[in-house]
């Protein structure tokens, strides 16, 4: 048999097993969401296959309890597939760690590495094949959270939690597939948030933020003044409390709805069918606010002492308005002295300012 025919069947074969495989799932979650159809194949076994290992692993412990001191540690980076992450802030004096599952062995259990300041937290072995649902509970002192160089929390199924509220940190990284988020820290400089699915709140300040997601719910609660706004998603909302004054504003979602509430001095916001509301009341109106949605209605809350030129560009939406309007031509309004520039673009969808 010719090299290449072999090749054919093999691939054939493995086609065939991997169908059948799917086949079975698809029956025995007959009615089920696609959310479950996903647990269900997260839930098989399968080979943790993380970056390379920095040096060598520390030792295993048979308790599942591990201490770390904070000497020469500056950055925290975690690597954790199924289960879940708690990561929590107290007065001790070193890096606590504990992992919790059944059955966990040396060959199953994780692996940490303390190399060039980094505490580096891995949920096994590379290699191992597993389909163990384990959590992490990582514990920091607070001279350390106060004053970190990185957190990094990389997930597959697994949902984080920070809380506390105490951590500061230069640089924030968040990188989950199907996992939900829950992080709430003092300060980050610069933020990044990715996901393929999940709901996702971050609260805190920061100086630059950039979160996107295809599938889940993205709230930000922004506790400062900040550079750099992004936040994007595919088919699912997004949600943006401010307290402080964000410089620039990105808002981008396909199917979900858009809400920003606070103040921006650049605002920009799209959706294909959900709706879009700006809400600036007790706040000062963007200086420059372009909003654009196909099939979504769009609510402007800019208040009655409001100051700004309007350009609605509509196919068949209506503009309807509790403040006086003056008309400054063909689809141009203004509301005071017109000083800010408003551009909304909508196909069949509404415009309600109030």
């Amino acid at each position: 048999m010719k090299a290449g025919t072999k090749i054919t069947l093999i691939i054939a074969v493995l086609l065939f097993v991997v169908g059948g495989v799917l086949v079975a799932l698809a029956i025995n979650v007959q009615g089920a969401t696609w959310s479950s159809l996903l647990e269900t194949i997260n839930a098989l076994p399968a080979k943790y296959s993380g970056p390379a290992e920095p040096g060598e692993a520390g030792p295993f412990s048979v308790s599942g309890e591990y201490t770390v001191p904070v000497e020469d540690i500056r950055s925290v980076e975690v690597d954790w597939s199924s289960g879940w992450v708690d990561v929590l802030v107290d007065n001790g004096a070193d890096i606590r760690f504990t992992e919790a599952g059944k059955d966990i062995t040396e060959e199953t259990a994780l692996r940490w590495y303390a190399v060039d300041g980094v505490l580096t937290i891995r949920y096994c072995r590379n290699g191992t094949v597993t389909n163990m649902n384990k959590s992490l509970t990582l514990t920091l002192p607070s001279a350390l959270a106060g004053d970190m160089e990185r957190l990094t929390l990389n997930t597959a199924s697994a949902d984080v939690t920070v809380s506390g509220a105490a951590i500061r940190a230069k640089k924030l990284e968040l990188d989950g597939a199907s996992g939900n988020f829950d992080v709430e820290v003092i300060r980050a400089d610069t933020v990044k948030l990715s996901s393929a699915s999940g709901n996702h709140t971050f609260t805190g300040s920061f100086d630059r933020l950039e979160a996107g997601s295809a599938s889940g719910d993205m709230t930000v609660n922004s506790r400062g003044d900040a550079a750099f706004l992004s936040v994007g998603t595919a088919s699912g909302a997004v949600r943006v409390q401010t307290r402080g004054r964000v410089a620039e504003c990105m808002l981008d979602t396909s199917s979900g709805n858009a809400e920003f509430y606070g103040e921006a001095g650049k605002l920009d916001a799209e959706t294909a069918s959900g709706s879009v509301t700006v809400d600036c009341t007790g706040f000062i109106c963007p200086d420059e606010l372009k909003i654009n949605t196909a099939s979504g209605d769009v609510l402007l809350r800019a208040g009655p002492d409001a100051s700004f030129t309007l350009d609605y560009d509509t196919g068949s939406g209506d503009l309807t308005s509790d403040l006086e309007l003056g008309l400054a031509g063909k689809d141009r309004y203004t509301a005071g002295s017109g000083a800010a520039s408003f551009e909304v673009g909508t196909a069949s969808g509404d415009l309600h300012i109030c």
